[in-house]
């Protein structure tokens, strides 16, 4: 679990994505490996509008539970 706690961090990494979270106004995005049988499937990206701060223990406890 990988969380961008400033999504300008992605601007020069991921400038597409960047640039679609910033004109939804999202602030931090948190990114989740998703496991398969033998290998990684995927990813799950979860974006936030206002910033976690002390919300942050409780989404990575509720985010564990989902994936």
């Amino acid at each position: 679990m990988y969380f961008v706690d400033d999504i300008s961090e992605l601007e020069t990494t991921f400038p597409r994505l960047y640039k679609e979270l910033k004109n939804d106004g999202t602030k931090e995005v948190v990114f989740c490996c998703l496991e398969g049988i033998c290998d990684e499937v995927g990813f799950l990206m979860v974006s936030f509008r206002d910033p976690l701060g002390s919300r942050r223990k409780k989404v990575q406890k509720e985010l564990f539970k989902k994936v």
